[in-house]
Order: structure tokens, then C-alpha cells, then sequence
């Protein structure tokens, strides 16, 4: 079972990027270090809804961020690394959620996670509207449909005057009342 919670997980061996992430995280935001791919498929097994960050000078950096891409849409993936190398370009064409040069700026990156909070945040919503409307349609789906018997009129009127109204068609007032006296008729 997966705990859902404001959780950021730290993908990296820098004390120094731990040290600086943790201090420029949002106010409700706990940060959870992992060095290891092991301890990170671990962690992310027992989180939902949760941010990744991934410290992209690791080796296997990439690979996994392309991993929890494509097996996860509830996590949203930020690559730090040097801005235009290789490794952020490939993370971009992985389909990150976004990208971050390192070293952090604070402001720059409290935006980023204030956003990437509120794009979960939207998740969560949409799946419980979601649900929602599975739980509405489902009724109407067992719910078999009502007939209601075509039952023969006592005296049924001939179909033949019916037919004479449309004469004049070209004149509706002279077919409507056409139809008003075979009805009546």
C-alpha cells in the first residue's frame, strides 16, 4: 500500500546538494535522501504522489529517471545537473518534469517545488473526479433499461386520410390543418 504525503526524495551521494535542497524546500516538504537505485525503487514503491529529484552526475542517473517516467505517472521527476549538457538534454527528452541547473537558486528552485506540489496536488484531484464519475456511470450501466409496451390504440384510425394531408405540403398552413381534420375526423 502506498502512503500518499508531501514527500520530496533526493536521488544523490552530495551532502552538499542534500544540505541545500533540504534548506530551500518548501515549508511542508520532507526530504528523503537515497543513494542507492535499490534504496530508491524501495522508498518510491511505499510513496505515491511524490517528487524526485535526481541528481543527474550519478551514474545510472538517467536510466533511472527514464524508468520511473515511464512506470509512474504519479511522480513528478526535476534533474539537476549542468544546464546543456548531455545528460539534462537527454533527461528533457526523457520527458522530466523539469530541470534545474545546480548550484540551486533558492528562489528559482522554491518556485519549482511550489509548483511541482501544486501539479500533484491536480493529480490527486483529477483521480478522484475520475472516480467519481466511474462510480456515477457504473449504476447506469447495470441498471437495465425500462421498455415500456407500444399497445395498440382501442379504435385505430385509418392510415388513408393521413396520407391526403400531404397534398400541400408546399402551404403549412393547409397541411397542418389537413392534419387536424384527419385526426379528428
Amino acid at each position: 500500500m502506498r502512503q500518499s504525503s508531501a514527500v520530496c526524495v533526493l536521488y544523490t551521494q552530495d551532502p552538499e546538494l542534500h544540505q541545500q535542497v533540504e534548506a530551500y524546500s518548501v515549508d511542508s516538504m520532507r526530504v528523503r535522501q537515497v543513494e542507492s537505485v535499490e534504496r530508491l525503487d524501495s522508498l518510491l514503491n511505499q510513496l505515491s504522489h511524490c517528487i524526485l529529484i535526481v541528481d543527474l552526475r550519478l551514474e545510472g542517473a538517467l536510466s533511472c529517471c527514464g524508468n520511473v517516467i515511464a512506470n509512474r505517472d504519479d511522480i513528478a521527476v526535476i534533474s539537476l545537473g549542468v544546464p546543456r549538457s548531455e545528460p539534462m538534454l537527454e533527461a528533457e527528452r526523457h520527458g522530466v518534469y523539469a530541470t534545474e541547473e545546480t548550484p540551486l537558486v533558492r528562489t528559482r528552485f522554491q518556485a519549482l517545488m511550489k509548483r511541482a506540489q501544486r501539479f500533484l496536488q491536480l493529480q490527486v484531484e483529477n483521480e478522484g473526479l475520475k472516480e467519481q464519475v466511474a462510480r456515477a456511470v457504473s449504476p447506469a450501466l447495470t441498471t437495465p433499461p425500462t421498455h415500456t409496451a407500444i399497445t395498440k390504440p382501442a379504435q385505430s384510425q385509418p392510415v388513408a386520410p393521413f396520407s391526403r394531408s400531404f397534398r400541400n405540403i408546399n402551404n403549412l398552413h393547409a397541411l397542418t390543418e389537413n392534419i387536424v381534420e384527419s385526426v379528428a375526423g
